[in-house]
């Protein structure tokens, strides 16, 4: 091999190590994967469904979206394990903190949690109470 050739090697080698370096791996988030979420509010709305975070961010639902009854959660939880959650959907019932409304009525609310290696819990923030329980699958 000549010195141009050893030359041309090594300035194509290190101009394609980092591609063909081995991926450091990224520790997974310690809450990421399924949880078993209930909601339940002191107006008597309850919901039971499934939680996926991803790389720290928080998405579930329950029912049919666009319907009444529909229920939504997103957001974050932090490495820490504060989940800022924010909680929407449409009321099933006539009824919403004591009032009448109709049914398919949009609310919005914002919710604290703390989540540990397999459980979680929050409350909502203002407004009517309701309690967050989220238990790893």
């Amino acid at each position: 091999m000549t010195a141009n050739s050893r030359l041309g090697l090594a300035v194509l080698l290190v101009t394609l190590a980092p591609a063909i370096a081995p991926a450091q791996d990224t520790p997974p988030n310690p809450f990421d994967g399924r949880w078993a979420t209930t909601v339940s509010c002191k107006a008597g709305t309850a919901y039971q469904f499934i939680t996926e975070v991803r790389d720290g961010i928080l998405h579930g639902s329950s029912g049919v979206e666009g319907e009444p009854g529909y229920f939504q959660i997103d957001g974050k939880i932090t490495p820490a394990g504060l989940g800022h959650v924010y909680a929407k959907g449409l009321t099933r019932k006539g009824t919403m903190s004591g009032r009448d409304v109709a049914p398919g009525t949009e609310y919005k609310y914002y919710a604290q949690a703390k989540f540990e290696r397999a459980t979680g819990s929050g409350n909502r923030v203002g407004g009517s109470p309701c309690e967050f329980k989220f238990v790893k699958k």
